[in-house]
């Protein structure tokens, strides 16, 4: 028994290498993907790495200038107690210099 074709079956036919087309498009798309991904992923970790390097610059700056801040801090506590006893030492020097002036204008 022969049986004719549908033209059904034709389109049918004629489909199966354009699915197939889209499935291999599909593919090397999810491929792609796949290595964007790894290189978004590489970039961030690169990035990450980065900041760290200059966060860990930053912190070495920052105790840097914590060591200096300390030393310029000792600096000026120093600098203010010999000015305070300097100012004491010329107020007993004028104190005394006014005593003997008062003194000697009193007996004249």
């Amino acid at each position: 028994m022969v049986t004719t074709a549908s033209p059904a079956l034709f389109d049918l036919l004629a489909q199966i290498p354009l699915a197939g087309i889209v499935v291999a498009v599909i593919v090397i798309f999810l491929r792609y993907l796949e290595k964007s991904d790894e290189r978004q992923r590489q970039f961030i970790a690169d990035q990450r790495n980065e900041h760290a390097q200059a966060l860990a610059g930053i912190t070495d700056a920052m105790h840097s200038l914590t060591t200096e801040l300390s030393a310029m801090r000792l600096d000026h506590t120093e600098h203010h107690t010999y000015t305070e006893q300097s100012i004491q030492t010329m107020q007993s020097i004028i104190g005394q210099r006014r005593a003997g002036d008062t003194s000697a204008t009193q007996k004249r």
